[in-house]
């Protein structure tokens, strides 16, 4: 193999934000935190950090059911043990829960994150890999599908299609049927004949079954492939991770309309300073989903009440009641995601793709008012490998 660097300013379709997040940083600190590669934004981060020990004891106890699959003594079970010690740090990254593990870049964002959490323990910052697996996410259409290469170097799309899906429903609630096993054919026929490609297959087997959901096969075929390095995962549907961020939800239902305002001033500076805002921000969003009857429901602001994108009428007093007897009936916008995920752990730095470190320029107001802190934004390693 020749490795070769190629400069971000030579890939097509880089935003300028992305660009100057890389490489004049002064340019877009406004926007961020600390410069992605400064040791001494790492550590500042770190020294930031007010996790309480109750709360790390309970999200532990979440980490662990995953981490009981893997072997005796491995990586995994010596992370949990870690992250369980005061003082420890989280390196995290997620990815919607795709077909097959989904896109080739959520192998190189949980690897970034396990070489960061390495090196800043060298460092003396103890941490350990966390994936957060967006269970909660309804875009069936952009996660049912992958690409492989046949063995004519051609692309072949493979899709899982679930034609009695509940519209809007969180794709890692969708149980596979039978069907599943005519994508694996598809994908055993367009594999090379290989002792890896077996044992790869084997293992994709087993997780992508008929009655195995999306987010557990997701989870347990990433847990399988990185085994040595003992990442830890969460998936954001646990209802008991829903009532340890109760206080997020709360907030942000009662101050929407400050949210809202504070969002659409952060895109218009964006703008002002020739960036893009990743994420639109209408006068009447907030930053919250409602499920009802099984389906996600954007929830609107408007005359003082709130308004699902079904219809459904709400006063705040109601959805405050409703928070406080069922808060697994909440979820997040993409923009207040990170803020819910690091309100849950001891975030040292999260490491991003191009369009995740963009509307994280925009979250940055929500962690001022929802942590008074924000973990460093690192970007994710890139290749592209060539046969």
């Amino acid at each position: 193999m020749a490795p070769r660097a190629v400069p971000q300013t030579q890939i097509p379709h880089t935003s300028r934000l992305f660009q100057d997040f890389l490489y004049a940083y002064p340019r877009v600190s406004e926007f961020y935190p600390s410069p992605p590669f400064a040791p001494e934004g790492m550590r500042a981060s770190a020294e930031a950090i007010r996790y309480p020990e109750p709360l790390r004891a309970r999200v532990a106890e979440v980490l662990r059911e995953p981490a009981e699959h893997a072997p005796a003594e491995s990586a995994t079970r010596r992370n949990l043990e870690r992250f369980a010690r005061p003082g420890c740090c989280a390196v995290v990254t997620g990815q919607q829960v795709g077909l097959f593990s989904g896109p080739a870049f959520t192998l190189y964002k949980a690897l970034t994150a396990i070489k960061l959490a390495a090196r800043l323990s060298e460092q003396g910052i103890e941490a350990v890999p966390v994936f957060w697996l967006a269970t909660e996410d309804h875009d069936l259409a952009e996660v049912n599908h992958c690409y492989v290469q046949d063995r004519e170097g051609k692309p072949v799309r493979l899709q899982y299609e679930e034609a009695s899906r509940l519209e809007q429903a969180p794709v890692g609630t969708i149980r596979f049927n039978p069907s599943i096993r005519t994508v694996l054919d598809s994908l055993r026929a367009a594999l090379p004949e290989s002792d890896d490609a077996r044992a790869l297959l084997e293992q994709i087997e087993h997780c992508y079954r008929p009655g195995a959901d999306f987010g557990e096969a997701f989870g347990s075929l990433l847990a399988r492939l990185l085994w040595r390095y003992g990442v830890l995962m969460l998936a954001s549907s646990d209802a008991r991770l829903h009532r340890l961020a109760r206080g997020v939800f709360r907030t942000a239902i009662e101050c929407a309309g400050e949210i809202s305002r504070e969002l659409r001033g952060r895109n218009e500076r964006l703008a002002q300073a020739g960036y893009h805002a990743q994420v639109r921000v209408a006068e009447n969003s907030t930053v919250l989903f409602l499920h009802e009857g099984g389906r996600r429901s954007a929830l609107h602001f408007e005359e003082g009440q709130f308004v699902s994108s079904r219809g459904n009428r709400y006063e705040r007093a109601q959805l405050l009641e409703m928070l406080e007897s069922d808060p697994a009936l909440f979820s997040p916008s993409a923009l207040l995601r990170p803020v819910m995920q690091d309100a849950l752990l001891p975030t040292v730095a999260y490491v991003g793709g191009p369009s995740e470190i963009a509307y994280l320029a925009q979250s940055a107001v929500l962690y001022q008012r929802f942590l008074e802190r924000m973990p460093v934004v690192f970007p994710r390693a890139s290749f592209t490998i060539l046969d």
